[in-house]
């Protein structure tokens, strides 16, 4: 990538990379099964078709076909970004803003999901879609989780590189997917102090 984008390759908040890699996978574990279907002992064809050619990362269709025109808007790819990096306020994706930009000179106010947040929740879905090819629970030690996560990130490097407009697109409605998704649940969830400032004391009646 070029221009502004490399600074979103190396986003490493606070240098905490092994907390974030297993933080990831723990929360990819309450998605994978049931966002693909899977179960312990199903077929190992199955599994490697969701492996090949990144088809775990696209949602599917009616047909159970993937729709290779939104990457990583799978299920399990958006809750495990969403658990990981937005789950609340102390949350690394909302406490560092000056981390997203736009890559889009014409559209700098749309803000874009670094993709590096992206890779390595997507690693973490692979790492436990693995686990269900049933040959012997090999950990998925961080040498293999890199080797993944550099793949995908070559991956969103030559989407960018083939299309800066459509890489700018798709990220900025990841971004907007994510903060939307804080903002719904975040209603209701206010301390019972916060919500005090709302309530108008002195037009109360008192004994």
């Amino acid at each position: 990538m070029a221009g502004l984008v490399p600074q979103h390759v190396h986003w490493q908040p606070d240098g905490r990379v092994t907390k974030f890699r297993l933080r990831a996978k723990a929360i990819a574990q309450r998605y994978v099964a049931s966002a693909y279907g899977l179960e312990k002992g199903c077929d190992p064809e199955t599994v490697r078709q969701l492996l090949e050619k990144n088809t775990y990362i696209f949602p599917v269709n009616d047909k159970g076909e993937p729709i290779r025109s939104k990457p990583f808007e799978s299920t399990a790819i958006l809750r495990t970004i969403e658990d990981t990096f937005f789950e609340d306020d102390s949350s690394v994706g909302l406490m560092y803003p000056g981390q997203y930009i736009s890559t889009s000179l014409s559209r700098p106010d749309e803000m874009e999901l670094p993709p590096a947040m992206v890779a390595m929740a997507s690693t973490a879905v692979f790492a436990v879609i693995m686990e269900f090819l049933g040959e012997g629970k090999e950990e998925f030690n961080s040498h293999i989780f890199a080797s993944v996560y550099e793949h995908l990130m070559d991956f969103i490097d030559a989407f960018y590189d083939g299309s800066e407009g459509k890489y700018h697109t798709h990220f900025a409605k990841l971004y907007t997917i994510m903060h939307a998704s804080k903002k719904k649940n975040s209603v209701g969830s206010e301390s019972g102090k916060v919500l005090l400032m709302h309530l108008d004391l002195d037009a109360m009646e008192e004994d």
